[in-house]
């Protein structure tokens, strides 16, 4: 089970130019070792308002298919908006991310 944590800044009405550089955290969980899993938290600020999540097939001087997207087995996010960051009452909940293709996750439009 891999969770996402994506957070999204509500205050402005206005468009603005994408960030060049985004913030990504990982958090690693081994508590299922046993069985040859590792849940993978990441935590990161959205730049549009439907990011799609996709891991490369191949890697340069490669000739092989990697894949590396098949050893995932769900992918699950939880949306947390400023709002709900500064009333710590509020509270998000895990839902499921669209498989679109073999190696990319749409998240629904916030």
């Amino acid at each position: 089970m891999t969770t996402l944590s994506l957070s999204q800044n509500r205050s402005s009405n206005h468009q603005s130019a994408p960030k060049l550089t985004t913030d990504i955290s990982y958090q690693l969980d081994f508590d299922r070792f046993f069985e040859h899993l590792v849940d993978v938290t990441l935590s990161f600020t959205a730049d549009t308002a439907s990011p799609r999540l996709w891991l490369p097939a191949w890697i340069p001087g490669s000739y092989l298919m990697r894949e590396f997207a098949r050893n995932i087995t769900a992918v699950y996010y939880r949306i947390e908006n400023q709002e709900s960051k500064e009333h710590s009452g509020a509270s998000s909940f895990k839902q499921r991310a669209n498989k679109i293709d073999k190696n990319t996750w749409q998240l629904p439009q916030v």
